[in-house]
């Protein structure tokens, strides 16, 4: 199964397909926060598709109980906290200036924490990826929940 999964990653998106915005000014940290329900694997598969299209993060993931704040240098990726679930199914907030991330993390519903389009999609918005409007397949389009979303 896993096999079918990595053959469905084989990406034709190139970096050019998405609207990045902001940039890092460090490669960004993975951190897997104790209260997130998102699977390790999916994390890692969702690292990947960044990778294979440009975009620079450290290799392994970090396992750590976080407190509620960011911390520089990393994108941290936890189960649904606070978020209104009523309006979201994730959501990523970014510590900005100018054009400069300098953290970033990612709420993920709990009901959704093992969609892996939807972990793409939020660790796109925490390496300063926008929306796409124009392609509603495509893995960063805001209605990227929907079935027919592509992951190349």
């Amino acid at each position: 199964m896993l096999f079918l999964l990595l053959a469905n990653l084989a990406y034709s998106y190139t970096r050019l397909d998405f609207n990045h915005r902001y940039v890092w000014d460090t490669k960004p940290q993975i951190v897997l926060c104790d209260d997130a329900k998102a699977k390790k694997e999916d994390v890692e598969l969702a690292m990947k598709f960044w990778k294979q299209n440009m975009f620079g993060m450290h290799d392994k993931i970090v396992s750590k109980p976080c407190k509620k704040t960011h911390r520089k240098g990393e994108i941290r990726i936890t189960g649904q906290r606070d978020l209104d679930t009523k309006k979201y199914y994730a959501f990523t907030m970014r510590d900005i200036s100018s054009i400069e991330i300098s953290a970033a993390t990612i709420l993920i519903e709990d009901a959704q924490s093992n969609n892996l389009k939807l972990i793409i999609h939020e660790l796109g918005h925490a390496l300063g990826v926008n929306h796409t409007d124009n392609d509603d397949s495509h893995i960063m389009h805001k209605h990227v929940v929907d079935n027919h979303t592509r992951l190349n």
